[in-house]
């Protein structure tokens, strides 16, 4: 008779060897893998941990279907839109200072649900989460497109957040259950193809159409996609409708979501109010920045402390490395990326190109997305490392902000192109490594709101890209233009911070007064984002590599 190892006894005896010497590289779920050179893995699965039939990979025919039907219900074309129509939606209603709202009022709600998105949908399963967002979604949409006042385009643009924001979440979990974390990768880079599909052709329709019927109907061609997403998202068999396994014992923090919620919320007042609205030492703008610190201190202490289940893991994603510094990679390059999006496009039209023409420019900017994922996916399946590929990345975003500070009056036509092409090769790496980098430092059972928790700092740093960006603009702005056209000019001020074409109808000698203003109020910006795009680099040379297993098994 042969004696055979007991696996129960084997995994006690690894356990019991790795107790005492835990660091970074000894998960905290599970058990610790060891590859052939000696190599451990931060989130390391141990054996057991899903069942045979949950570990099953699925044929490219059953994967397409799956993620057609989610892409489908992704309206990627939804953010370029809005940036590419900013001036020209604001300007319609009279708000042109107001213009980081119809980013943030988004950015906001999207920021809010996605933490929510991980456990909600292990427990009610990521089929019923898509068809709650999409629905979300397209009311939100809808809303945006019949909205006779500001407030109901803002309220619109809340509700569409709160439905895109968590149907991107979920994308992301479907893509980490049926994907090996090797090929991961290759698949995100499939998606980046087809949001680069969106995105580029977003921005071009909604400057078409907006200079042809108007700003409206391109929230209302978003509709059709939407419906035809939810459709096939009801019908797909193969998208996880539930976990089984931990979704009856799972607990939704509410509380923690609400007050980070509530903090964000008033942060962003405080910021877009000040030296915009009101002076900064007006008391909304005290008043509200300090509430937001003290409720995200409220929030870190009922998330360490009361939350069962928090809706950010902040003592697991602190004890993890490659963890926080992916959470800060998220923040920093979406910061620079959104402040870039909102205000290259302000620029080329203070040239004198017309909405369709700014659109144009996020044609390079979603090849180049899709480029860069796609073959930053096909070199980690290869190599197995995603480390190495990360710096490249981080340098053409860094080049890209570099040559939007640079911009000027006499900078060539294509330079814009040029800028957005390199943003997107930039952020297509970024957003294919970080991602790898985040769930292979986790056990499977924790991606989910590891990786929730994660895309919440990137929601926040797309938010904060954008009124930061407004803050500095409308900060340099106004004290630029009073010091060229006198105090007497305050009501022709008030007049061009709130209509943008006004520019347009002023004598040229007043016109270049306030151009040059537009444009060192611009290049303000862009220096900015040049700054966190140089943070974000430096935070991606913390990451560690971890082991990328080729199987879902984690074997």
């Amino acid at each position: 008779m042969t004696n055979t190892e007991d696996p129960t006894t084997a995994a006690a005896a690894t356990a019991a060897a790795d107790f005492g010497r835990a660091d970074e590289q000894t998960p905290l779920l599970g058990s610790t893998a060891v590859n052939n050179n000696g190599v451990r893995s931060e989130g390391a699965r141990g054996r057991g941990e899903l069942p045979e039939a949950e570990t099953k990979e699925l044929s490219n025919r059953r994967l397409a279907a799956v993620f057609g039907s989610v892409w489908c219900a992704n309206a990627f074309a939804d953010s370029t839109i809005v940036a590419t129509l900013s001036a020209a939606i604001s300007t319609s209603f009279s708000s042109f200072n107001n213009l980081p709202w119809l980013g943030t009022s988004y950015l906001v709600a999207s920021a809010a649900t996605q933490p929510l998105a991980g456990r909600l949908t292990d427990v009610y399963g990521r089929r019923a989460g898509l068809l709650v967002s999409g629905a979300a979604f397209g009311l939100g949409t809808l809303l945006c497109g019949v909205a006779p006042r500001e407030w109901v385009f803002l309220l619109g643009r809340a509700i569409a957040g709160a439905g895109g924001g968590a149907t991107m979440a979920i994308c992301t979990f479907v893509g980490a259950d049926l994907i090996p974390l090797r090929k991961r990768g290759v698949v995100q880079g499939i998606n980046h193809i087809v949001m680069g599909c969106g995105t580029g052709l977003g921005g071009l329709v909604g400057g078409l159409m907006n200079d042809t019927l108007g700003w409206k109907p391109a929230f209302f061609i978003q509709l059709p996609f939407v419906v035809v997403g939810f459709f096939l998202c009801a019908k797909g068999r193969d998208i996880p409708s539930r976990d089984a396994r931990r979704g009856g014992q799972r607990k939704i923090d509410y509380l923690g979501s609400a007050i980070l919620v509530a903090a964000i919320v008033l942060l962003l007042v405080g910021l877009n109010s000040g030296g915009n609205q009101v002076s900064w030492d007006h008391p909304l703008v005290l008043g509200t920045v300090a509430a937001s610190l003290a409720l995200f201190a409220v929030f870190v202490l009922v998330e360490l402390k009361v939350a069962a289940e928090p809706v950010i893991p902040l003592r697991l994603m602190a004890s993890r490395r490659t963890i926080w510094a992916a959470c800060l990679v998220y923040f920093f390059a979406h910061v620079a990326m959104f402040g870039m999006m909102y205000y290259v496009p302000i620029f080329v039209q203070l040239r004198g190109g017309g909405a369709s023409q700014a659109g144009l420019v996020f044609i390079p900017h979603s090849a180049g997305s899709a480029i860069a994922a796609l073959s930053s996916g096909l070199l980690i399946k290869a190599t197995g490392t995603y480390v190495y590929i990360s710096g490249p990345a981080q340098s053409l975003l860094v080049a890209a902000a570099a040559t939007a500070a640079v911009f000027s009056f006499d900078t060539a036509s294509y330079v814009p192109f040029l800028c957005f092409g390199m943003m997107g090769l930039g952020m297509g790496g970024i957003l294919v490594t970080t991602l790898t980098a985040l769930i292979s430092s986790v056990d499977h059972h924790e991606h989910a709101v590891v990786t929730s928790g994660a895309l919440a700092f990137r929601a926040i740093g797309s938010t904060v890209g954008v009124s930061v960006a407004s803050v500095i603009f409308q900060n340099v702005l106004r004290p630029r233009l009073l010091d060229g056209l006198g105090e007497a000019a305050d009501e022709l001020i008030e007049r061009i911070t709130q209509d943008f074409d006004a520019i347009w109808d002023l004598e040229p000698e007043t016109r270049r007064i306030i151009e040059a203003g537009y444009m060192e109020s611009l290049h303000a910006v862009f220096l900015a984002m040049l700054a966190m795009a140089l943070v974000s680099w430096f935070c991606s040379l913390l990451y560690k590599q971890n082991k990328l297993h080729d199987n879902l098994a984690r074997e």
